[in-house]
């Protein structure tokens, strides 16, 4: 009995002692993310608003000579909702403008929303994702075309507004999520 005891306590110790050094000498890690699609084959889209008679600018605030722009995006990931991002020198009183080189102090503009130009579709705000309408989006798999509209505006009075070149810019993210 006594030497069937010590076999017990000694297969005991050697199956504690193997498990106690069993530690986990393999270690993972990683993080899981949703990439961006690829604007334009990563190509700056460049829209030329050509000459544009002040007059015809009529009323603060409001978008004239609208461009639509129907941009390629390669979407490596295309499960969930395509949403749209738009970030730059954000004019001071709408958040979907940025500024142009003749804002200071002429305040002229350019104005974004999502869609063409026939359809004036929703705002685009700047520095927020936002989920672009179906009619904004199309094709299919990771090929897709983003449509969106560019207008031109002012956010004081016409008398401000000077002959002369104007350039703007802004950078477009793509995702879905």
């Amino acid at each position: 009995m006594k030497k069937k005891m010590t076999g017990i306590m000694l297969f005991t110790a050697l199956f504690m002692s193997a498990y106690a050094q069993a530690a986990d000498n393999l270690q993972f890690k990683g993080k899981l993310i949703i990439p961006d699609c690829t604007i334009n084959n990563g190509n700056p889209i460049e829209t030329d608003f050509g000459d544009i008679e002040i007059q015809t600018i009529v009323a603060k605030n409001t978008g004239y000579h609208w461009k639509s722009l129907n941009i390629p995006v390669d979407c490596p990931y295309t499960l969930g909702t395509p949403k749209i991002k738009l970030t730059g020198n954000q004019a001071s009183f709408y958040k979907n403008s940025i500024k142009t080189s003749k804002y200071d102090p002429e305040k002229l503009v350019i104005y974004f929303r999502q869609g063409t130009a026939d359809n004036r579709g929703a705002l685009i705000d700047l520095g927020s994702y936002h989920n672009l309408a179906t009619d904004a989006i199309t094709g299919s798999g990771t090929k897709r075309t983003v449509r969106i509209t560019a207008g031109v505006g002012r956010e004081q009075g016409m008398e401000l507004l000077t002959p002369g070149p104007f350039t703007a810019s802004a950078n477009m993210e793509v995702r879905y999520e």
